[in-house]
């Protein structure tokens, strides 16, 4: 038996990928799928699964902040004293930076494979974590404290994993020597792709930059007033859409509707691109997990912009993790992608 441990849409695309690479029957694979931000994050989820797939489907509600987070931990102790007598050869996990999928990992990794899952540039993060050996330097001192209380009252097992196998799309991605690396090609999602109608308009992917508390309201909006003026260039694109990620607060969207019409989508654009069988001339966006998974599936057939952020305006404390992406952007997507900084339009 193999088990799957997920959060996010995307998380479940790539484990839709991991148990193809793999060549996973329906009835070994397990799937344990945490709500994650909010019933918007459960239901985009549940819209990639097909439950006559796998062996079992359990979902666990709530969230690993405050309160709920006890809960969550109640319920998934009793969800692996369940499957404890049963013999695990791979534990596939979408977070590693969670305690609580840290906890599941080190429960398995003498017996069994345990396998990161991308998570977006999440995944470039973990990696300098794992090289630095500094998951603990994650927290600050509240989380320490949660992190005492978890371990000495809770059980809660979540230092490092002794060894990880990265499944990941980033074929250039450094890892530490313990470690291993298994690239995803999206053969599945590839094997998929048929002919494509291309429309005459463009989407901006909206990113959360402002409920993570990297840019202000205000920026956000200027820098959107920006984007449009320089995106109506192009004469052949006649509409542009404003794509909201599941994060991005109802109040700031209002705002944005003001600059675009909102287009939503029940589930990851990338799948959603390849189910309606058409794409816009241009997506663009600030950066995205998204610019990572359409440079793989569909390479030349979907021009993307990246318009980089103005260091000054973003906060000081995701500024290196900010410039890291954009660094991994040129050096690896230059001839995929357009990139553009905003202080050049």
């Amino acid at each position: 038996m193999n088990l799957f441990v997920i959060d996010s849409p995307i998380q479940m695309v790539n484990a839709l990928e991991a148990r193809y690479f793999y060549k996973l029957f329906n009835e070994e694979c397990k799937l344990l799928i945490f709500e994650g931000a909010s019933e918007k994050n459960l239901k985009q989820i549940k819209s990639l699964i097909d439950t006559n797939s796998w062996s079992d489907v359990t979902v666990i509600k709530g969230n690993q902040h405050r309160l709920f987070r006890y809960r969550t931990l109640y319920y998934l102790q009793n969800y692996l004293r369940r499957i404890s007598e049963q013999s695990l050869k791979k534990v596939f996990i979408g977070e590693y930076r969670s305690s609580i999928f840290r906890h599941i990992a080190n429960r398995y990794y003498r017996t069994s494979q345990v396998i990161l899952l991308d998570d977006g540039s999440a995944t470039l993060e973990v990696a300098r974590m794992r090289i630095a050996k500094n998951v603990d330097k994650h927290f600050h001192t509240l989380g320490k404290i949660r992190q005492w209380i978890d371990s000495t009252i809770l059980g809660v097992k979540d230092g490092e994993i002794p060894k990880i196998t990265f499944f990941t799309i980033y074929d250039k991605l450094e890892i530490p020597s313990y470690d291993a690396k298994r690239i995803n090609t999206y053969e599945k999602l590839k094997g998929e792709i048929g002919y494509f109608d291309s429309e005459d308009i463009a989407y901006f992917v909206g990113v959360p930059l402002v409920e993570m508390d990297i840019l202000s309201l205000n920026n956000y909006l200027e820098y959107l007033k920006e984007i449009k003026n320089d995106l109506i260039k192009d004469t052949s694109i006649k509409s542009i859409y404003y794509v909201p990620h599941r994060r991005e607060a109802e109040s700031k969207l209002t705002l944005v509707s003001d600059l675009f019409p909102i287009k939503r989508f029940s589930g990851p654009l990338e799948i959603k691109l390849i189910e309606q069988r058409k794409i816009p001339k241009k997506i663009a966006t600030f950066y995205s997990t998204f610019v990572d998974n359409c440079v793989r599936i569909f390479g030349s057939k979907l021009q993307i912009k990246v318009y980089i952020l103005k260091l000054n305006d973003v906060n000081p404390s995701y500024t290196e993790k900010v410039q890291e992406i954009y660094k991994y952007y040129q050096e690896n997507y230059s001839n995929e992608i357009e990139i553009t900084s905003l202080s050049n339009i």
